[in-house]
């Protein structure tokens, strides 16, 4: 079963991991803030508690004129964390971002932070 859910996991990873369109208008990390609608935290990996991982992951993510995310593109982080960092994203849902009254697609850089408590 575990297998079985890990499997499914990295497969939503990997479609999750689309290509990001050069097309796409690009909005400046931090200024969709006030715009998250539902926001999912990461949950902190197990195995990366117990090696004492911490760190940013650091990504591109595409989101939809319905405010959803459509894809995410890693940029860096410690790779313990990724999958987390990814599944909680993804999850995640903005108001719809309007470009001359239109709702459009954007992409936006999005860091999350992981760190132990001391």
């Amino acid at each position: 079963m575990l297998k079985l859910l890990l499997t499914a996991c990295f497969l939503l990873s990997v479609a999750l991991q689309a290509q990001i369109p050069t097309n796409t208008t690009r909005v400046a990390q931090g200024s969709l803030n006030g715009q998250v609608v539902s926001k999912v935290a990461p949950v902190y990996p197990i195995d990366a508690k117990v090696a004492h991982v911490e760190g940013i992951v650091k990504l591109d993510v595409l989101i939809g004129t319905d405010g959803h995310v459509q894809g995410m593109k890693l940029l860096e982080g410690p790779t313990p964390l990724v999958q987390a960092a990814m599944d909680a994203v993804s999850k995640w849902v903005y108001k719809p971002v309007l470009l001359n009254g239109q709702p459009t697609t954007i992409v936006t850089q999005i860091d999350i932070n992981f760190t132990l408590q001391q």
